[in-house]
């Protein structure tokens, strides 16, 4: 269809930017370093910030990460210096056995028993905690991007949006894409 166009126009004896309504070439050049300003605008303003942000995030969350690695090998090592420990014990009784009565028998199993209880606690409460921070991480991560989206989709459609509206839409389509 444009092809015709430009024949028509040809045929008429006019020039291709007198008939795209462009009467001076420096218009063109007008118009493509207008172009260029506002993707270049729009690069620095959206893109950007976008892109560090969430470099930022990657970067939080790969701390996070790390930091629950470490935790989960401290504990570990907690379980493996406390099975160590119930060994070493295990191993005091009975050798001392001939000596030791019912009552110390039972003392030597709750100290034992004590010991598997805090480390399992200890692991316990690691694996909480590192699933509290990768919760709360996200939260986080999901409240930071309602609020650039509301900032961007108040920039385009130039007017005020309450945030109540914008929380139900934003948890409408995260519904529709966790499905």
């Amino acid at each position: 269809m444009n092809t015709g166009l430009i024949i028509l126009a040809a045929e008429e004896g006019g020039s291709l930017l007198e008939n795209l309504g462009l009467d001076n070439p420096l218009e063109l050049l007008f118009y493509a370093v207008n172009l260029i300003i506002l993707v270049g605008g729009l690069y620095l303003l959206l893109f950007k910030p976008v892109k560090k942000l969430i470099t930022k995030r990657k970067e939080t969350l790969a701390a996070v990460y790390n930091e629950n690695e470490k935790l989960n090998k401290e504990a570990l090592e907690l379980k493996h210096k406390y099975e160590e420990a119930i060994a070493t014990t295990c191993r005091e009784a009975a050798e001392s056995a001939f000596g030791v009565t019912k009552a110390a028998e039972g003392r030597a199993d709750e100290i034992i028993a004590a010991a598997k209880q805090k480390a399992d606690d200890i692991i316990e409460a690691a694996e909480a905690e590192a699933v509290a921070e990768r919760k709360r991480l996200s939260n986080d991560f999901k409240h930071q991007i309602m609020d650039l989206a509301i900032e961007v989709a108040g920039t385009i459609l130039e007017r005020e949006v309450s945030s109540e509206d914008n929380d139900k839409i934003i948890e409408e389509a995260l519904g529709r894409w966790k499905n």
